[in-house]
């Protein structure tokens, strides 16, 4: 149980918000995840004049942290208000295979943030004229793949 509430404290709640659910979550994943597909689509915007500098990378990765707690508070604990709204309409094998659905989502989901903030900070380390910037905007586009599927699925 302890386990849960630290958890969960890792993943903001809103400032009129007592407790943490799943709108609260699903905002967060977009709030923590756009910084670093914002420096995704702007390091390969072949008409971009901006470059992306360090500080922005770094900040993003720091970014998607939030967002990967956020994946921990569900994966902790995946009941009551952690679930989406739709589990409320369904029972037995169907509310099973639902929620079963959902979690491996979010476990995919997590990976996926995992990766992309890893990738993120290894570029960060590489020479800037050798980074890999087109492999961060095709881990952007599998990630948002990945929220299309499960907002079709779930």
């Amino acid at each position: 149980m302890i386990l849960t509430s630290v958890m969960a404290s890792a993943c903001p709640v809103g400032e009129k918000e007592t407790t943490l659910n799943v709108h609260r979550v699903m905002r967060n994943f977009g709030r923590y995840m756009s910084p670093a597909e914002m420096v995704a689509f702007k390091a390969t915007d072949p008409y971009g004049v901006e470059k992306v500098q360090d500080p922005e990378i770094i900040s993003a990765a720091a970014q998607l942290e939030i967002a990967i707690s956020c994946a921990d508070a569900v994966l902790a604990n995946p009941t009551g208000e952690l679930l989406p709204d739709k589990v409320v309409f369904l029972e037995g094998k169907a509310k099973a295979d639902y929620i079963d659905s959902y979690i491996y989502f979010m476990e995919e989901f997590k990976t996926g943030l995992t990766e992309f903030r890893e990738m993120l900070l290894a570029v960060v380390a590489q020479k800037v004229e050798v980074r890999d910037y087109k492999a961060l905007k095709r881990k952007a586009d599998e990630l948002n793949d990945t929220i299309n599927h499960a907002h079709k699925r779930l």
